[in-house]
């Protein structure tokens, strides 16, 4: 697997490192960026966990879990290299780990909440993050932002009515205002004109096919807040269920940075290019191999670590490097691309295996054409967006052409070299 300050990223998993402490007889996972905190504080992101789901989530996920879990702990981990810390609280077991902010009597009086357990368990919470009960540098309490799926979306709306002020930015994923239930959303009520003036900027994430939540619910929200003239933001996953979408962690990153008290120190990340987040459906998958005269680009696990190298072609490999969606992919992985590790650009540098949305901007490899048309048929550089003029090459011993397995490095663009390497369609 590919190892992390925080997080580890191996074949279908991701683990970020979490400590634990527990409130109200419920627990909470908890998690600060790697490196000395600001003076203020780390910024702070809540992700509230869906209905029989755990906080946990939050940390470690692989891709078979439902409800694309996967994308959610791809979520923290983009987080958490970006310098936010990342606290994951639990709904109650005697509640069906559901949140209540959607059930009676607080669905319908705004003011009961207070009175609700998940209010005493979030005011305890609170308490210790202020006080440093999470660990030295968590939180700024100043540049809190919230996050939730299904239950926790819901949850995460309920911050924007009875904690008024708290949170500078929302996102909100199959989910809609803090009293709706599936289907069943009604229109605000006077109570929650207050809340819906004073709301903050929010994020509105669903699929098209939410069989659970339907997605007219969240669209319905949008409209309410664009009346109240507030920042809102709405995206969709054409086909999707009840699910964490596959834009989530790129489009959650870029919306709580965006509102960040710190937001220039992450100005430089959001404005260099990156790739887009890469699709699992092979309806949208442009499988083409990464290849060079005699061999192809392949990926290998071993017990530590995954790594790249040149191993002869073969019609049916499941470890071709592959293009997908506009960036390099780790052969079936869409959460893998290749990176420059570092941020200076040396030749001869080993490349590696990394978040797509890593800290180093434009750090992944792309594809730049070398002519007109399909650039997968004709061929093209693979060239380092954060190393102008570097193309993804070879560290070969002797003539090169019988090292078994040659190991991918930063090189300069040459296409005359034989060693350059170009994209063949499967």
């Amino acid at each position: 697997m590919c190892i992390r300050d925080s997080c580890s990223i191996g074949w279908g998993s991701v683990t970020c490192k979490y400590d634990k402490a527990v409130f109200k007889n419920r627990a909470v996972y908890f998690q600060t960026p790697v490196g000395e905190a600001p003076g203020d504080g780390w910024p702070v992101v809540l992700n509230f966990h869906g209905w029989y789901l755990d906080g946990i989530s939050a940390f470690v996920s692989s891709s078979s879990d439902e409800y694309g879990l996967f994308n959610k702990a791809l979520a923290t981990m983009a987080l958490l290299d970006a310098g936010y810390a990342v606290v994951a609280p639990s709904a109650s077991q005697k509640n069906m780990d559901a949140w209540e902010t959607n059930a009676p009597p607080y669905s319908t009086d705004l003011s009961a909440w207070s009175k609700s357990q998940d209010a005493a368990y979030l005011e305890k919470l609170f308490t210790a993050m202020a006080d440093g009960g999470l660990g030295d540098g968590c939180c700024n309490m100043k540049d809190m932002h919230a996050i939730g799926f299904s239950s926790g979306g819901y949850m995460t709306s309920r911050m924007a009515f009875s904690y008024q002020g708290k949170f500078r930015s929302l996102a909100i994923e199959s989910a809609s205002l803090y009293y709706c239930a599936g289907s069943g959303c009604p229109d605000p009520t006077a109570q929650d004109v207050p809340g819906l003036q004073e709301h903050p900027p929010t994020l509105l994430l669903h699929g098209t096919d939410d069989p659970i939540v339907p997605a007219s619910t969240s669209a319905k929200y949008r409209q309410i807040l664009e009346q109240y003239n507030i920042e809102v933001a709405r995206y969709t996953m054409a086909g999707a269920g009840h699910q964490w979408i596959e834009k989530a962690p790129e489009l959650i990153l870029d919306w709580v940075s965006k509102h960040s008290l710190q937001q220039s120190l992450f100005s430089e990340w959001r404005a260099a290019p990156r790739p887009p987040v890469l699709s699992t459906d092979p309806t949208y998958r442009h499988a083409f191999r990464v290849e060079r005269e005699g061999g192809c680009l392949h990926v290998f696990e071993d017990a530590s670590n995954i790594t790249l190298a040149t191993q002869p072609c073969t019609p049916l490999s499941d470890h071709w490097v592959k293009w997908e969606s506009g960036a390099i992919a780790a052969a079936n992985h869409t959460d893998l691309c290749i990176v420059v590790p570092r941020k200076h650009c040396l030749v001869g540098e080993p490349l590696g295996l990394g978040s797509c949305f890593g800290t180093i901007p434009g750090n992944f490899f792309s594809l730049d054409d070398d002519d007109e048309g399909d650039p997968a048929l004709m061929g093209g550089e693979l060239v380092s967006r954060g190393c102008i003029g570097k193309c993804l090459t070879e560290k070969v011993s002797g003539n090169g052409s019988n090292d078994a397995s040659p190991v991918p490095v930063l090189g300069d663009c040459d296409l005359d070299q034989r060693w350059q390497f170009k994209f063949s369609i499967l």
